[in-house]
C-alpha cells in the first residue's frame, strides 16, 4: 500500500477578535480570494518578514553611520597632514588658518549625534 506524503502538523488555535477587525480581515480575504484562516496566516507570515527587513534596515543604517564617521575621520587626518606640511614649509598664513578652521569644523561635525560625518 503506497504511503501518503506526510503533511505538516497543523495546530488549531481559537482566536477572539472584535467584530470590526474580523470584518476587515474577511473583506481582505474576499478581495484576495482567500479563506479567512489563510488571510490571517499570510498576514502573520508577512509580519515576520517585515521584522526581518526592519532589522536589516537598522543594520544598513548603522553601517552607513560607521562608514560616514570613518570617512570624516580620514578627511580630518588628511587636513591635519596638509596643515602640518603648510606649517613646516612656512606657507601662506591664510592657507594655514583655513586648514585649521576646516579641521575644527569637521571635528565638530563628527561629534554631532546621528551625523554621517560627511564632508561639508
Amino acid at each position: 500500500m503506497p504511503r501518503k506524503p506526510q503533511q505538516a502538523h497543523r495546530n488549531v488555535i481559537h482566536l477572539r477578535l472584535d467584530e470590526g477587525l474580523r470584518q476587515r480581515l474577511q473583506r481582505e480575504a474576499d478581495r484576495h480570494r482567500f479563506t479567512l484562516t489563510n488571510e490571517i496566516r499570510v498576514r502573520l507570515l508577512d509580519s515576520f518578514d517585515r521584522d526581518i527587513m526592519r532589522g536589516l534596515d537598522n543594520s544598513i543604517l548603522d553601517m552607513q553611520t560607521c562608514w560616514g564617521r570613518f570617512s570624516a575621520r580620514f578627511l580630518r587626518m588628511d587636513l591635519g597632514d596638509q596643515l602640518a606640511d603648510a606649517v613646516v614649509k612656512s606657507e601662506d598664513p591664510n592657507r594655514i588658518r583655513v586648514l585649521a578652521q576646516l579641521i575644527i569644523k569637521h571635528r565638530a561635525t563628527e561629534q554631532l549625534p546621528n551625523n554621517l560625518g560627511g564632508a561639508s
